[in-house]
Protein backbone atom coordinates (compact mmCIF):
# COMPACT_ATOMS: atom_id res chain seq x y z
CA UNK A 1 0.00 0.00 0.00
CA UNK A 2 1.38 2.96 -1.07
CA UNK A 3 0.26 5.12 1.56
CA UNK A 4 1.46 2.90 4.24
CA UNK A 5 5.09 2.96 2.08
CA UNK A 6 5.23 6.63 2.74
CA UNK A 7 4.43 7.51 6.25
CA UNK A 8 6.93 4.00 7.37
CA UNK A 9 10.22 5.83 5.64
CA UNK A 10 11.02 7.92 8.75
CA UNK A 11 10.96 4.43 11.06
CA UNK A 12 13.13 2.95 8.20
CA UNK A 13 15.78 6.10 8.13
CA UNK A 14 15.53 6.00 12.18
CA UNK A 15 16.72 2.08 11.83
CA UNK A 16 19.62 2.73 9.53
CA UNK A 17 20.44 5.76 11.71
CA UNK A 18 21.06 3.89 14.86
CA UNK A 19 23.20 1.20 12.95
CA UNK A 20 25.42 3.42 11.71
CA UNK A 21 25.92 5.23 15.19
CA UNK A 22 26.30 1.54 16.41
CA UNK A 23 28.92 0.86 13.74
CA UNK A 24 30.97 3.83 14.40
CA UNK A 25 31.05 3.52 18.16
CA UNK A 26 31.98 0.17 17.72
CA UNK A 27 35.27 1.22 15.39
CA UNK A 28 35.90 4.21 17.67
CA UNK A 29 36.48 2.05 20.90
CA UNK A 30 37.96 -0.56 18.30
CA UNK A 31 40.50 2.31 17.56
CA UNK A 32 41.07 3.71 21.36
CA UNK A 33 41.89 -0.17 21.82
CA UNK A 34 44.76 0.33 19.01
CA UNK A 35 48.17 1.87 19.64
CA UNK A 36 50.63 3.65 17.81
CA UNK A 37 53.50 2.41 16.97
CA UNK A 38 56.47 4.84 17.87
CA UNK A 39 59.70 3.34 17.13
CA UNK A 40 59.36 3.69 12.87
CA UNK A 41 60.49 7.22 11.44
CA UNK A 42 58.06 7.95 9.13
CA UNK A 43 58.94 9.44 6.34
CA UNK A 44 56.56 12.86 5.59
CA UNK A 45 57.40 12.79 1.43
CA UNK A 46 54.99 9.27 1.81
CA UNK A 47 51.08 9.29 1.04
CA UNK A 48 50.77 6.06 1.99
CA UNK A 49 48.63 5.65 5.41
CA UNK A 50 48.93 3.43 8.38
CA UNK A 51 46.34 0.97 8.74
CA UNK A 52 45.84 3.17 11.86
CA UNK A 53 45.11 6.34 9.87
CA UNK A 54 42.81 4.57 7.37
CA UNK A 55 40.72 3.95 10.46
CA UNK A 56 40.29 7.20 11.29
CA UNK A 57 39.51 8.53 8.12
CA UNK A 58 36.83 6.11 7.65
CA UNK A 59 35.12 6.88 10.98
CA UNK A 60 35.05 10.40 9.74
CA UNK A 61 33.66 9.22 6.26
CA UNK A 62 30.76 7.53 8.70
CA UNK A 63 30.34 10.18 10.52
CA UNK A 64 30.16 12.54 7.41
CA UNK A 65 27.52 9.86 5.99
CA UNK A 66 25.29 9.92 9.73
CA UNK A 67 25.20 13.81 9.53
CA UNK A 68 23.66 13.56 5.95
CA UNK A 69 21.32 11.05 7.07
CA UNK A 70 19.89 12.57 9.98
CA UNK A 71 19.56 15.82 8.11
CA UNK A 72 17.10 13.73 5.41
CA UNK A 73 15.30 11.61 8.08
CA UNK A 74 14.27 14.75 9.61
CA UNK A 75 13.33 16.21 5.72
CA UNK A 76 11.26 12.99 5.42
CA UNK A 77 9.82 13.14 9.14
CA UNK A 78 8.84 17.08 8.07
CA UNK A 79 7.00 15.50 5.02
CA UNK A 80 5.12 12.90 6.88
CA UNK A 81 3.83 15.31 9.07
CA UNK A 82 2.77 17.20 6.89
CA UNK A 83 0.89 14.76 5.41
CA UNK A 84 -0.53 13.60 8.10
CA UNK A 85 -1.50 17.27 9.59
CA UNK A 86 -3.73 17.10 6.61
CA UNK A 87 -6.04 15.14 8.20
CA UNK A 88 -9.25 16.15 9.14
CA UNK A 89 -9.71 14.06 11.99
CA UNK A 90 -7.65 14.12 14.83
CA UNK A 91 -8.02 11.13 16.32
CA UNK A 92 -6.16 10.20 12.76
CA UNK A 93 -3.51 12.50 13.17
CA UNK A 94 -2.70 11.43 16.68
CA UNK A 95 -2.57 7.67 16.25
CA UNK A 96 -0.65 8.08 12.48
CA UNK A 97 1.57 10.54 14.86
CA UNK A 98 2.39 8.60 17.25
CA UNK A 99 2.82 4.86 15.45
CA UNK A 100 4.41 6.82 12.13
CA UNK A 101 6.34 9.92 13.82
CA UNK A 102 6.91 8.42 17.93
CA UNK A 103 7.36 4.70 16.39
CA UNK A 104 4.89 3.82 19.17
CA UNK A 105 3.79 -0.06 18.51
CA UNK A 106 -0.38 -0.28 18.35
CA UNK A 107 -0.45 -1.95 21.74
CA UNK A 108 0.93 0.77 23.21
CA UNK A 109 -1.58 3.38 21.54
CA UNK A 110 -4.11 1.31 21.78
CA UNK A 111 -3.65 0.73 25.83
CA UNK A 112 -3.21 4.99 25.67
CA UNK A 113 -6.22 5.08 24.54
CA UNK A 114 -8.62 2.30 26.01
CA UNK A 115 -9.12 0.79 22.57
CA UNK A 116 -9.31 -2.41 21.25
CA UNK A 117 -6.35 -3.64 18.95
CA UNK A 118 -8.91 -4.64 16.34
CA UNK A 119 -10.90 -0.92 16.35
CA UNK A 120 -7.82 0.94 16.27
CA UNK A 121 -6.80 -1.53 13.47
CA UNK A 122 -9.83 -0.74 11.77
CA UNK A 123 -8.99 3.11 12.34
CA UNK A 124 -5.39 2.85 11.13
CA UNK A 125 -7.23 1.48 7.45
CA UNK A 126 -9.37 4.10 7.26
CA UNK A 127 -6.95 6.76 8.05
CA UNK A 128 -4.60 5.45 5.38
CA UNK A 129 -7.35 5.60 3.00
CA UNK A 130 -7.54 9.26 3.83
CA UNK A 131 -3.89 9.61 3.46
CA UNK A 132 -3.73 7.85 -0.05
CA UNK A 133 -6.19 10.49 -1.17
CA UNK A 134 -4.10 13.18 0.44
CA UNK A 135 -0.42 11.86 -1.45
CA UNK A 136 -2.78 11.55 -4.86
CA UNK A 137 -4.66 15.14 -4.65
CA UNK A 138 -0.23 16.03 -3.85
CA UNK A 139 0.56 14.67 -7.15
CA UNK A 140 3.43 12.55 -5.61
CA UNK A 141 4.21 9.72 -7.78
CA UNK A 142 2.67 5.97 -6.89
CA UNK A 143 6.77 4.83 -6.99
CA UNK A 144 8.11 7.52 -4.79
CA UNK A 145 10.16 8.36 -7.66
CA UNK A 146 11.05 11.08 -6.10
CA UNK A 147 12.32 10.02 -2.97
CA UNK A 148 10.17 11.80 -0.88
CA UNK A 149 10.21 14.57 -1.33
CA UNK A 150 6.42 16.87 -1.41
CA UNK A 151 6.05 19.00 -4.45
CA UNK A 152 8.02 22.38 -4.55
CA UNK A 153 4.22 24.40 -4.00
CA UNK A 154 3.50 22.62 -1.00
CA UNK A 155 4.42 24.61 1.85
CA UNK A 156 5.31 23.53 5.68
CA UNK A 157 2.79 25.57 7.18
CA UNK A 158 0.21 23.99 5.20
CA UNK A 159 -3.35 24.28 6.69
CA UNK A 160 -4.92 20.91 7.12
CA UNK A 161 -7.71 20.57 4.26
CA UNK A 162 -10.74 18.18 3.29
CA UNK A 163 -9.57 14.94 1.61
Amino acid sequence: MRARTFLRRAEQLHAAIQIKREQIACMRQALTELTIPTDKERVSHTAELSPVESAIIRVEELEIQLEMEIAHYFNVQQEITQVINRLESVFFRSMLTKHYILFEPWSVIAEELGLSDKWLFNQHSRALKKVEQILAAMDIPESSGNHGKLPANESMAATPTKP
